[in-house]
Parts: structure tokens; sequence; C-alpha cells
């Protein structure tokens, strides 16, 4: 019985509790993370970038303050996925997400930061290169970016490529 009620105790005191985690910062004015269900993504943002919803997109990631042609954007460090695991990533949502790694591509990897948030573009504004040797990837400016300007690159992962992709492009 005291058992019971020491975890009953527990549990209640811990759902009063709102995590930090889950407050949400000050927003600027005309950032919108309402979704479709009228309900609100929160808001994940650094000094320099931040997560918003798109009108036709989902997620993507904004710049919050002007970035220069050539800058560095973000190092983000990758989960590497073994080639024998790369199949089994076919059915589910990290195929939406992975980037393919290694000499010959038959790896894949998941990046951290907001690497894997970056939404395609056949103009983007960003590219990305992959460092192997650091397990990176580094997102860096093709041309200048304003800020509240969203940040893309070229899935096709090639400079000017061009060609069909795995989903329909709006």
């Amino acid at each position: 019985m005291l058992r019971r009620l020491l975890i009953t105790t527990i549990v209640t005191r811990h759902r009063r509790r709102r995590p930090t985690s889950h407050r949400r910062s000050p927003r600027r004015a005309g950032a919108s993370n309402r979704r479709a269900n009228g309900s609100t993504l929160p808001a994940v943002q650094t000094d320099r970038l931040e997560v918003r919803l798109t009108p036709d997109r989902g997620r993507g990631v904004f710049a919050r303050v002007p970035i220069e042609d050539g800058e560095v954007i973000e190092d983000c460090p990758v989960i590497v996925v073994p080639e024998e695991q790369v199949a089994a990533m076919g059915g589910t949502i990290l195929h939406e997400y992975f980037f393919r790694w290694g000499g010959t591509h038959d790896a894949g990897a998941i990046a951290l930061g907001f690497g894997s948030l970056y939404n395609h573009s056949d103009d983007p504004n960003a590219m990305y290169v992959r460092k192997y040797e650091l397990g990176i990837l580094t997102f860096v400016a093709l041309r200048a970016i304003a800020a509240g300007e969203e940040i893309t690159v070229s899935y096709h992962g090639g400079f000017g490529e061009r060609g069909p992709l795995w989903f329909e492009q709006k």
C-alpha cells in the first residue's frame, strides 16, 4: 500500500511539472510554427538558425541572421549507418532524412543538429560537404542568405545535378 502511494505521488508530481525543454522561446513576428491541424510546433532555434513550418514542405531551416556567401552555416556530426543496414531504413521514416555516405555512397548517415531538416531546391542557396574523416556534414552558403530566408540544398548531392527524386516536388 505504501509503495503504491509513493508511486502515485511521484507520478502525479511529475505530471504537474512542465519540463524546461518544452518551454517555448520568444518568437519573432511573422515566424509561424502553426500546423495544419491548428497545433503549434515548439520553437527550435540557435542564435543563427531556426526550424519553422513551411506552407508546403513541412519543416525547414531558416536563417535568423544574414549569412554571407561562402560562410559555414553549420557543422553537423553524423551517425553512420553501415552499408548492410541501409536497406532496412527503406521502409522507415529515417529514409526521408538520411544522406548517402562513404566513398561509394553505399553506407548512410543521419545528420544531427539541423542537418537532416534542410529542404530541397533545384536552385539551392546552400550546399553540403561530406567530411568522412571527421564524421560531419558541413553546410555552406552558395550565396548571401537574408535573415528569415529558408536555407535549401540540392538533394542530388552534386553541384548542378538534376533529375527525379524519391518524392514529389511542390
